[in-house]
């Protein structure tokens, strides 16, 4: 067969069953890192890691998902594979707001964002925006969510009509209109 596919759809296949609220998924996308390991493959090695720091995320597991973004910040940087240097550093900051650690979380958010921006990765950036956005509206800094929000929204195509846009859009009729807290 084709084993390199076969390890991607586990992996993926995994973090999707977990982000659908069945933790079994978990041993699925394992399975499917195992495979890629043992192929000796580091090819896309650090967004796989990412997904299940994402997957452990979702079950509350949050040194697990420490551990996954260290692993995948190690493989990137070996290998210099930056695309998804935003998506680390934006996973990171959500596990401390998950976590507990508000300030740490929106540094790390605040930081993911400007990374994408800086790298012109703008699903990333809209990612990162909404998180953020998401936790200033939850403290009450509603203003301030629009103002971290619309710039990234805006700078999507119009053609790219996904659920991070619509996250956005819902997250945005939800805010003040008027600068402000």
């Amino acid at each position: 067969g084709f084993p390199i596919w076969e390890g991607y759809c586990r992996i993926v296949r995994g973090w999707a069953v977990v982000q659908d609220g069945h933790p079994e998924g978990m041993a699925e996308l394992d399975a499917g890192l195992a495979g890629w390991h043992a192929m000796g493959a580091r090819i896309w090695l650090p967004y796989f890691l990412g997904l299940k720091a994402e997957a452990s995320l979702a079950l509350r597991r949050f040194d697990d998902a420490r551990s996954a973004l260290d692993e995948a910040e190690a493989v990137a940087a070996a290998t210099g594979e930056r695309l998804d240097a935003a998506y680390f550093v934006m996973v990171r900051g959500r596990v401390k707001l998950a976590a507990g650690d508000a300030p740490g979380g929106e540094a790390e958010l605040r930081g993911a964002l400007a990374m994408a921006e800086a790298m012109d990765a703008r699903a990333w950036r809209l990612r990162s925006a909404i998180a953020l956005a998401g936790q200033l509206a939850g403290e009450g800094r509603g203003g301030e969510a629009r103002a971290v929000l619309e710039p990234a929204l805006a700078a999507m195509p119009a053609e790219v009509d996904g659920p991070d846009r619509h996250a956005a859009r819902d997250l945005l009729a939800g805010l003040p209109t008027v600068a402000g807290p």
